[in-house]
């Protein structure tokens, strides 16, 4: 993807390592290599996936690609990071979706 990626994740509740996991979905978003690399590695993954846990995630991203390029894996690599299902998506125009995930 471009650098001029966004990646925001939102919930109504306290993530632990909170600046941690803005830098870590930061690289996924401004990313076009695998997200199954070592880089891509969550710091603090079982403290931040507990604190998740039965829990709704929003994950807004804005992207300058279509979102159908990016989609697939960006939101495989989250699913996979958080141990967290797709349960709903919203989409704003070509550049806009928010994933909606438990």
């Amino acid at each position: 993807m471009t650098p001029h990626s966004f990646i925001e994740l939102k919930c109504e509740f306290e993530i632990p390592f909170h600046d941690e996991l803005n830098h870590f979905m930061q690289r996924l978003a401004n990313s076009d290599t695998e997200y199954h690399s070592a880089a891509f590695h969550l710091p603090h993954k079982e403290a931040i996936t507990q604190a998740m846990r039965n829990k709704l995630v929003y994950v807004k991203l804005n992207v300058e690609k279509p979102t159908q390029t990016i989609r697939p894996r960006l939101l495989a690599a989250i699913r996979k990071s958080f141990n967290k299902e797709l349960v709903g998506t919203i989409r704003q125009g070509d550049d806009d979706i928010t994933f909606i995930l438990l």
